[in-house]
């Protein structure tokens, strides 16, 4: 797994809009289309970048306030001039990546982010608690493939025994009935001769 300080948000949530897309025109949906899991991180990452900040920071709130607006794909995009007006105040922008405080509305940009990441790739996280979910549920579902071929041999042996017992019968009903043909034809021939 990546470190957090290695996690790429905007990546991510590009990414996570391509697996969860339905294009209506192909009419193919995304692998983890209609995952409330899936869609429950992309909130919380889409909730973290975009969260107002408090007043008491300056003016510099949200990431378009230092010139990058979000797209509707999760891209980002540029303007130029509001990026060079805050890169003339170091200071603020600063403050406006990195402030910490216990109120998370106070908080920098990037302590922000650190924070939802943190707590979707933690042990207890978000993602954690999905896998765990998932090799729960193949782990049960292993099992019951398990029991089911267990089932189902015994009830091919069952069916074989079964079969092999018919058999048989009818071997033992063919011999009586070639037997009961053969002196019907005896009887018969004797009752013909005389």
């Amino acid at each position: 797994m990546r470190p957090v300080r290695d996690l790429d948000p905007f990546s991510l949530l590009s990414t996570m809009n391509d697996l969860t897309q339905y294009n209506a025109s192909t009419k193919q949906s995304g692998p983890l289309n209609g995952d409330t899991t899936a869609r429950a991180i992309q909130n919380q990452i889409s909730n973290s970048l975009r969260a107002v900040r408090n007043s008491d920071f300056g003016e510099y709130k949200t990431l378009s306030d230092i010139g990058v607006q979000f797209q509707k794909d999760g891209t980002l995009k540029v303007n130029d001039t509001a990026l060079n007006n805050a890169l003339a105040n170091p200071t603020r922008l600063a403050t406006f990546f990195a402030a910490t405080a216990t109120d998370p509305t106070a908080q920098g940009f990037a302590v922000r982010v650190n924070n939802v990441t943190s707590q979707l790739l933690g042990t207890s996280g978000t993602l954690q608690t999905r896998t765990d979910g998932l090799h729960s549920q193949v782990t049960r579902l292993q099992k019951q493939e398990a029991d089911e071929n267990t089932r189902l041999v015994t009830v091919r042996q069952r069916l074989t025994n079964q079969y092999a017992a018919l058999d048989a019968q009818l071997q033992t009903i063919q011999s009586t009935s070639d037997a009961l043909t053969s002196a019907f034809a005896a009887l018969n021939a004797q009752t013909s001769s005389k």
